[in-house]
């Protein structure tokens, strides 16, 4: 066991210092290492490194000096210094947060399996319960576990900047989740609740295949690796066209016209650059359009949706005309001459919607929406996918569909609890972008937020996804208990993604040192805070296949001996 060091100071608050018996380049920011106590060990999570005495060094020169003696002053003339955080303390196979610090002089050794094993625990391929996602730093062969009860019994979040692998991380986490209500599914266990998930595929990588930051594809997405668990929707036909081609069914997502209520635009008010006046009038200019629209004679303009008249340029021009009315030679206006300016701005705004094909101008008032909140809630224990295909660009039609199904979701939900009736599962909703639901303006208005907030003793919480942790709602972020966050560059991104560690500001400079793949795990799922590397996705694919194979397997087992038995 190599000794890199010994502790020569430092505090609980503030972080131990460790002077290094090897050089600074050997080790690195957000390895973990383990310091040898006189009564137990401690386990050490390094969050700077830094040379202790630059006026020697400042008077040598490297040619000067060989590589003999520099070893030499390396230990007495020329230290190094690492400092770690004391995160947890462990007495034989008791572990524990730490609440003291190692003694002077305690040596630091580098972090072997078996010490992963004692603090962090390790994956369980045979209940499913917790389930590996990455290496410690530096360990590549030791798996770090996710505890999945604990990680889904609350809101969870997956931070980082664009290209950092949030999406690759997000579908190892769904693949953990499905493996782990398969094998409750299948195999009767009651002992921990199963979980339904609803992933918002924005880029359609957990509905199709996963892809790297320069689009090389890395595996197939959760639904196509577990395809007899997961019900895949898209409002995109092409993609769908596609996907049947390649084996692997899509049902279209469709919206009736009808189903898109004033809240749902008035969600999106910053988006479309709606007016205060816009805003407040919506709900009556709908139900003022929807009286005109039965006014009308003609068939074929009659009784369309509110919106439609909207969005349409035919139904609009209708209604223009419908708004003067012929009294002999005297015209009379149906609505003030406010209302009709405010009609025609609110056209040039919505007139984006006669572009999405999956909207019906006259469709069934109980759509797909419906039927997706229906599986959700009901006892099937299916995953719903929303891949979003050539739509994923178009933050408005993301917006807006999400929107629409989160308030479905949290109306039918309380329902529920009224009628005294509790889940048989739990639901998790994972959400890309998730700042454009959970932001502070839209506290009292957003049902992605209510959601968070009010449901998450009834069972459904939220996978929050985002590379701008600060524009989440504060209320929200406080219930937040698990957290996995890459390299983040502002500093208010950083607070938000710290803000529910104990002495969040000496993670500060792990984070800014993070690279791709590489989160900051910590919450009651993991033990202790981590750095890891996610897991090579390609072979965990095909490890899931397995392993879901297996599941499969047992049940044909257990199915074959109860029949002998008979």
């Amino acid at each position: 066991m190599e000794n890199i060091g010994y502790i020569v100071g430092g505090s609980l608050e503030k972080g131990v210092q460790i002077k290094l018996n090897v050089s600074s380049e050997d080790i690195a920011v957000g390895n973990l290492k383990v310091a040898n106590g006189i009564r137990r060990k401690y386990l050490l999570l390094l969050n700077n490194i830094y040379h202790g005495n630059m006026d020697v060094a400042n008077k040598l020169s490297s040619d000067s000096v060989s590589s003999s003696l520099m070893d030499i002053m390396r230990e007495e003339i020329l230290p190094s210094y690492a400092t770690g955080i004391v995160i947890a303390q462990g007495d034989n196979d008791k572990v524990e947060e730490a609440n003291t610090i190692p003694d002077y002089l305690s040596s630091v050794t580098a972090l072997t399996m078996n010490d992963v094993k004692i603090f962090y625990g390790a994956p369980d391929e045979n209940n499913f319960l917790k389930l590996s996602f990455g290496s410690p730093i530096g360990i590549e062969n030791a798996l770090i576990p996710v505890d999945i009860p604990m990680l889904t019994k609350s809101s969870f979040a997956i931070y980082g900047k664009t290209g950092t692998g949030k999406t690759v991380l997000g579908n190892i986490i769904a693949i953990n989740i499905a493996l782990y209500t398969a094998q409750r599914k299948y195999t009767g266990d009651h002992e921990y609740p199963p979980v339904s998930m609803l992933i918002l595929d924005m880029h359609s990588e957990y509905g199709t295949t996963v892809k790297d930051m320069y689009g090389k594809q890395l595996g197939d997405g959760v639904a196509r690796i577990m395809p007899s668990e997961f019900i895949v929707y898209t409002p995109d036909e092409e993609l769908a066209k596609i996907s049947k081609k390649d084996g692997y069914p899509m049902y279209m997502l469709k919206i009736s016209a009808s189903e898109i209520e004033p809240q749902d635009i008035i969600l999106m008010s910053e988006l479309l650059n709606l007016t205060d006046i816009q805003t407040s009038t919506l709900q009556t200019i709908s139900e003022q359009i929807q009286q005109i629209a039965k006014e009308i004679k003609e068939y074929e303009y009659k009784d369309y949706p509110w919106i439609t008249y909207l969005y349409d340029d035919k139904l609009y021009e209708k209604l223009i005309s419908e708004l003067t009315e012929k009294k002999g030679e005297k015209e009379k206006k149906k609505l003030d001459s406010k209302t009709i300016l405010t009609i025609q701005s609110l056209h040039k705004k919505l007139s984006f919607l006669k572009n999405y094909k999956f909207i019906e101008k006259k469709g069934e008032d109980k759509g797909i929406i419906d039927s997706i909140v229906e599986s959700l809630l009901g006892k099937e224990l299916k995953h719903i996918v929303i891949s979003f295909g050539a739509y994923g660009d178009d933050v408005r039609a993301y917006t807006l569909v999400t929107n629409m199904i989160a308030r479905r979701l949290l109306e039918n939900a309380i329902a529920l609890g009224l009628q005294k009736r509790e889940l048989t599962k739990r639901i998790v909703i994972f959400v890309e972008e998730a700042h454009k639901f959970l932001d502070p303006k839209l506290k009292e208005n957003s049902p992605m937020g209510k959601i968070a907030r009010e449901l998450r003793k009834r069972g459904i919480t939220l996978c929050i996804i985002d590379q701008r942790p600060s524009q989440i709602d504060p209320d929200v972020s406080s219930m937040i208990w698990n957290t996995f966050t890459s390299v983040l560059g502002d500093e208010n991104d950083i607070k938000a993604a710290t803000i529910n560690l104990t002495n969040s500001k000496l993670y500060d400079p792990i984070i800014r040192s993070l690279t791709r793949q590489n989160f900051l795990a910590y919450g009651d799922a993991f033990r202790f805070p981590i750095v890891v590397k996610t897991i090579d996705y390609s072979a965990y694919a095909k490890r899931a296949m397995e392993l879901y194979g297996k599941i499969r397997a047992s049940i044909k087992s257990i199915d074959e001996t109860l029949r002998s038995e008979i």
